[in-house]
């Protein structure tokens, strides 16, 4: 019928009889160079049967196989839907918050993350089971995301809904921006596979934009001259080379990475602001994957080379406040209706009650007291553990 509406389902059925996990376990031992295999689990026979030819298949194995040599039994019978994709962009408005879940030790840090702002909402409408949350990269816990927002998708798990339409994606939009004013999302709609990959495609190519707000430590106050002359370093092609961060050794590969520095924007702050010549502002445009904190202190040397040493006359730099103002990437796509209203919610002024407008000033919160962060814990960096590229 043409007003009825299909919805592709899922069937896993699981056999088993007597002798399966012999025969499984000899089968990928035969496919897998160099006899290891990868166990009787669906990702080992994956894996074993990726890199294997049909001819070397039926080299291996007989076919068709033998006759099961006992019952075959039927253990689990399971119909589900397809996954359903919804994506976005979202903004995160304050520095206390991480983007996932805070474990550390078994024990829960902060009350909730952006994903647990957002997803909800978007399981609830779906009607699904559980959500899983992915996006373009992660910003730390005292890291702001303006601009734009940052990109991000749900994969929802056996949704009861077939589709959700424009009108309530957008409701469900306004939704969470009416829930909590540290998170706001845009450009809320549904997307498929090809959207989901086009994501992951640009997670290693996408630019990102910062703006920072530095101390200089050490040497003389920071001139004009100086920004001309970091200006025109990154304009020739800056490369960092940056060994993996002390604060994410306990996780991380230990490693010296290169990254390019694509921009750079050194603004010192008017002549009549506290610490005039010594506070200044960061302007610049990254490769993905570059750390912008360890860029700015240096890491003990393991960043080269740093900022200070580009200003050279033996300056040494802090970071106080970090925003990531943009991520270079075009997604979702959306269209129509559903694109219109997306863009109309993000000029609709979200961070009214902030008294902050990060999108037509990222750097407006820079302004009112750059050392607020600084009152609460100045080793807040040091606590964090979020896998985050900055």
């Amino acid at each position: 019928r043409g007003d009825v509406e299909t919805i592709p389902l899922q069937l896993a059925l699981e056999f088993r009889y007597a002798d399966d996990a012999s025969e499984s376990d000899d089968c990928l031992r035969r496919l897998s160079s160099g006899g290891g295999g990868g166990g009787s689990t669906r990702h080992g026979a994956a894996s074993a049967l990726a890199s294997v030819s049909a001819e070397a298949f039926k080299a291996a194995l007989p076919c068709p196989p033998a006759p099961a040599s006992g019952p075959v039994k039927l253990i689990v019978a399971e119909v589900s839907k397809e996954l359903m994709f919804v994506g976005g962009r979202y903004r995160k408005l304050c520095r206390r918050l991480p983007q996932t879940p805070w474990i550390l030790d078994g024990e829960r840090r902060m009350d909730t993350s952006v994903e647990e702002l957002i997803s909800p909402a978007i399981v609830r409408l779906a009607k699904a089971d559980s959500a899983s949350f992915a996006s373009a990269g992660r910003e730390d816990v005292d890291v702001r995301m303006l601009g734009r927002g940052r990109p991000f998708l749900l994969r929802l798990l056996n949704p009861r809904v077939a589709r959700l339409t424009a009108a309530e994606t957008a409701a469900l939009q306004a939704e969470i921006n009416a829930a909590d004013d540290r998170v706001q999302v845009s450009h809320l709609c549904q997307v498929n596979r090809a959207h989901c990959e086009a994501l992951r495609a640009g997670e290693s190519e996408k630019v990102k934009c910062y703006s920072a707000l530095c101390r200089c430590t050490g040497g003389p106050p920071i001139t004009a001259e100086d920004a001309g002359k970091l200006s025109g370093l990154a304009a020739s092609g800056l490369v960092l080379e940056q060994s993996t961060p002390v604060r994410v050794l306990h996780r991380r590969t230990v490693a010296v990475r290169k990254r390019r520095i694509l921009s750079l924007n050194l603004e010192p702050l008017p002549p009549d602001a506290a610490d005039a010549g010594r506070l200044f502002r960061l302007r610049l445009r990254t490769e993905a994957g570059a750390y912008v904190k360890e860029f700015v202190h240096g890491d003990l040397g393991r960043t080269r080379p740093s900022l200070g040493e580009l200003l050279g006359e033996g300056r040494q730099c802090d970071l106080l406040l970090l925003d990531v103002v943009d991520v270079e990437l075009d997604w979702p796509h959306v269209g129509g209706d559903a694109a219109a209203d997306s863009k109309a919610d993000l000029k609709a002024d979200p961070d009214a009650d902030l008294k902050v407008d990060p999108v037509s000033d990222p750097d407006a919160d820079l302004k009112v007291d750059p050392d607020a962060d600084l009152k609460v814990d100045p080793d807040a960096d040091l606590k964090v553990d979020s896998d985050v590229n900055l």
